[in-house]
């Protein structure tokens, strides 16, 4: 501190006391310090060792190692023996094996896995693929096919068409699975994998189909776009004025109000429905209020004449049981009757004689005016017995 000091006022250090040793710190260095007298003694670093030849080996070793794996890699342990496909319902598996490019036999993992992707993608009914390896023998690949909203007509075909506008899949006729859109002015000669993004009207169509592709499925559905802006939807036989591309669900969900209160035997006498104004919605031809009013009569007259046909059979099974307990009563009497006559009968009767008894049964008994054996003879001859 104090040498400090001088130096900053330009004065020299004082030397050092000759003899003494300067403080180093603690420990092995001082006491080394102590026993040399003061004088600083020099470490000794250690040397290190190269050891050429073991660094050789493991390097040969390593090379070896991965020789060993790469060959093994490669050997028909690892032999590409099936190609596996989920997630298809309208693309033929076949098409998508052929356009990846796996072949069976080749090694799994020379398998260019994004060049496989990239060949799959081109079909238009795809929208999302992967291919990975299943080791030791399996190509698995994963399709998402494009999800259709609705059909449109070609040059005496159909498509399929998702909700960007793609047109996918080629058909000579079309199912009830999705509703058909008319009134579009679609160019000639549509190439599968087109977007149909310029047409006038495909967004509003396309949104609208979105709303009713599962609506009333299994009935053919035609999705009409009219020279205005309107849409106009058939069921069958049934007319549904829908108008613009505006609250389509209030819409919908008003239809299905109006279709529930509708039975499935009246739905002929509707000539339409207009749903284009939700809160105001027109059923022509067909009068709801007034059907229910009928329909209301009608189902009391019908519970009034069970009632009485209720009535009838309880009054008539009452006077069947009345009539059944006068027969039992009856049946009765006759057996009462029956009883008294058979006893007196029994008590008219003579008294048989028993077979087993020793004693005989005097004859002429129980005949009346009849006298027993010897009673005449004893009154016609009094002298004998006198004798």
């Amino acid at each position: 501190m104090a040498d400090s000091q001088q130096r900053n006022r330009g004065i020299a250090p004082a030397a050092p006391k000759r003899g003494a040793v300067p403080r180093r710190g603690r420990g092995a260095s001082s006491r080394s310090q102590r026993r040399t007298g003061g004088k600083p003694v020099a470490r000794r670093g250690k040397r290190s060792k190269f050891n050429l030849g073991g660094c050789l080996f493991r390097i040969i070793i390593v090379i070896l190692l991965c020789l060993a794996i790469f060959f093994f890699l490669q050997s028909s342990v690892f032999t590409v023996k099936s190609v596996e496909v989920r997630g298809l319902e309208r693309i033929n598996e076949e098409d998508i094996v052929t356009l990846s490019g796996i072949e069976t036999g080749s090694n799994l993992f020379d398998v260019n896995r994004k060049e496989a992707q990239e060949l799959i993608s081109l079909h238009a009914a795809v929208d999302h693929v992967s291919v990975n390896t299943r080791p030791p023998h399996k190509i698995l690949i994963t399709v998402s096919e494009r999800d259709a909203v609705a059909w449109i007509p070609g040059d005496e075909c159909y498509y399929l068409m998702d909700g960007q506008g793609y047109i996918f899949i080629k058909r000579d006729e079309y199912n009830d699975y999705l509703p058909l859109i008319t009134g579009l002015e679609l160019p000639q000669g549509l190439p599968v994998g087109l977007q149909l993004s310029q047409v006038k009207g495909i967004d509003d169509a396309i949104a609208v189909a979105t709303v009713f592709q599962d609506y009333c499925r299994g009935q053919l559905r035609e999705l009409h776009y009219t020279e205005k802006g309107n849409f106009v939807l058939f069921i069958g036989d049934l007319k549904v004025r829908l108008g613009k591309n505006q609250d389509m669900w209030k819409k919908k969900n008003t239809l299905d109000g109006i279709l529930q209160q509708i039975p499935g035997g009246d739905l002929p006498r509707v000539e339409y429905i207009d749903v284009s104004s939700p809160s105001k919605p027109v059923v022509g031809g067909y009068d709801i209020e007034a059907e229910k009013a009928k329909d209301k009569a009608e189902e009391k007259a019908r519970k009034e004449a069970e009632k009485l046909e209720a009535e009838k059979k309880k009054a008539a099974e009452k006077e069947a049981e009345k009539l059944e307990a006068e027969k039992k009563d009856a049946e009765k009497n006759n057996e009462a009757g029956d009883t008294v006559n058979n006893t007196d009968n029994t008590a008219a009767e003579p008294v048989e004689p028993d077979a087993n008894s020793d004693v005989p049964a005097a004859e002429g008994a129980g005949e009346p005016g009849a006298t027993p054996d010897g009673a005449g003879t004893e009154a016609e001859n009094p002298t004998e017995n006198t004798e």
